[in-house]
């Protein structure tokens, strides 16, 4: 027969206090237990909390995308590079960003996630401040396409989370130009 050990002593005194407090929550003190009200009740009324949304908001400030300096290579396909500026506007939480995901016109999707973005610091928009794509590791940047991107749309969906971690998004559309 094996004995569990607790790894530290007070585990087993709070795991102990853990199951003994709602044994110690029904007991009786010897006084009686003042009458309980029950809540009162409005008709129409839903208990369901209602749904949370995300204390940061963001905006897409400006999103262009330009040809890269060298924009067709050997292989016959264009590289462009999107500049994305992004500012909090809600002010009171925040802003953590989890991807950027670019949407091309032959159903392509390029994403930019958080293992591009190099520190903690960059992966952040602060309450009431801006943030653009010089926060990404350059190599990460670079749209790729077999056509030539001229005249065509392009979007961004950037998802992010507030400090509680509820969930945002925010998306822009952009038309490439020559």
């Amino acid at each position: 027969m094996s004995t569990f050990r607790f790894p530290n002593p007070r585990w087993a005194c709070l795991c102990l206090a853990t199951a003994l407090i709602p044994l110690a929550a029904g007991c009786d003190s010897g006084s009686p237990a003042a009458p309980s009200t029950p809540a009162a009740s409005v008709p129409g009324a839903s208990t369901n909390p209602a749904p949370t949304s995300a204390a940061a908001s963001l905006i897409v400030d400006s999103f262009e995308i330009e040809p890269w300096p060298g924009a067709v290579n050997s292989a016959g396909s264009y590289s462009y590079l999107p500049t994305v500026v992004l500012r909090e506007v809600g002010g009171k939480s925040a802003a953590h960003l989890r991807s950027l995901t670019f949407s091309l016109p032959n159903r392509a999707t390029e994403v930019i996630d958080t293992g591009c973005l190099p520190t903690t610091q960059s992966r952040v928009v602060p309450a009431g401040q801006n943030w653009d794509t010089s926060e990404v590791y350059l190599y990460c940047l670079g749209l790729e396409c077999s056509t030539n991107l001229a005249g065509a749309s392009v979007k961004v969906v950037v998802a992010y989370t507030d400090d509680q971690g509820v969930s945002g998004q925010v998306e822009s559309t952009v038309t490439v130009e020559n």
